[in-house]
């Protein structure tokens, strides 16, 4: 019985505590891709991410369809596939990208998507980490506020 009481006390003195998982699994028919969001992966994927979105914009101005030529198109969609095969196998492991690009039906629009997606995921906890810390100091703020007010004594004559 002492032993059940034991057990009883302790439990009663534990708090549980539930973390995020650190990844995001992501689903193209039926087959997972994950993605790291640790500290460091999250801060190196938001540059990758960053700095692949911004290739990919100006590699799209500077496919004029009313003047390009074949082999401009050519040229562009290849450095286009380029930059997305670097962030995906960087993100996700070498020849990912081959694997995802298969299961998008070889459309560069549908690894965009798969992009943006992740943009997004990686944008959501950025933010989400933000909001945390941001509370945390409110709450430091206030609790130290609260441990320098000065006491009320209640009930003091001069």
């Amino acid at each position: 019985m002492t032993e059940n009481k034991q057990n009883n006390v302790n439990q009663n003195n534990v708090v549980d505590l539930e973390f995020d998982d650190a990844y995001q699994d992501i689903g193209v028919k039926g087959e997972i891709f994950r993605l790291d969001l640790s500290d460091l992966a999250l801060k190196k994927l938001s540059v990758r991410f960053r700095d692949t979105g911004i290739r990919l914009q100006e590699l799209d101005t500077e496919l004029n369809p009313d003047t390009a030529t074949e082999e401009d198109i050519e040229r562009i969609m290849d450095a286009i596939q380029s930059e997305m095969k670097q962030a995906i196998d960087k993100t996700f492991g070498e020849g990912e990208y081959d694997r995802l690009y298969k299961l998008a039906g070889g459309s560069t629009s549908n690894i965009l998507k798969f992009i943006n997606t992740c943009t997004n995921i990686i944008d959501d906890r950025r933010e989400k980490q933000q909001k945390e810390a941001q509370q945390s100091k409110a709450q430091q703020h206030l609790k130290q506020k609260r441990r320098n007010a000065p006491k009320k004594t209640a009930g003091t004559k001069q």
